[in-house]
């Protein structure tokens, strides 16, 4: 009569690991849409900030007095800005300038504010 080795895995054993494998793969996979929407979200936030920071710089050079309130479109057509301004100082030398930039994602706007001072640094 022959005996069987009983050192090897049986057909169970190997199902087994291979289902528990199989779930540790989807739940990997599972993240990959979160991180792709998550760095999709970052690169609308870091061009918003661009765009601040470029028409803040605009403002600063145009200088005081400030221009009122004004809002447009950049190049991309996504992004749109709204600038705002309010004296701050009493003398009406010192303009608090906000510039939001307002965005569409995934049927929600997203909007951030930036804010900077612009002073009359004439008589």
């Amino acid at each position: 009569m022959k005996t069987f080795d009983k050192n090897g895995f049986t057909l169970i054993e190997i199902l087994i690991s291979l289902a528990i494998l199989v779930i540790g793969i989807l739940a990997v996979l599972a993240l990959f849409p979160v991180g792709f929407d998550s760095a999709n979200r970052s690169a609308d936030l870091t061009k918003a900030t661009i765009y601040a920071q470029n028409t803040m710089e605009e403002l600063k050079r145009l200088g005081y007095p400030v221009t009122t309130a004004t809002s447009g479109v950049f190049t991309d057509p996504k992004f749109r800005y709204t600038i705002s301004t309010t004296q701050v100082a009493p003398t009406g030398s010192l303009v608090l300038t906000t510039v939001r930039i307002s965005w569409d994602y995934k049927g929600r706007t997203f909007n951030e504010d930036f804010v900077t001072l612009i002073p009359s640094l004439g008589p």
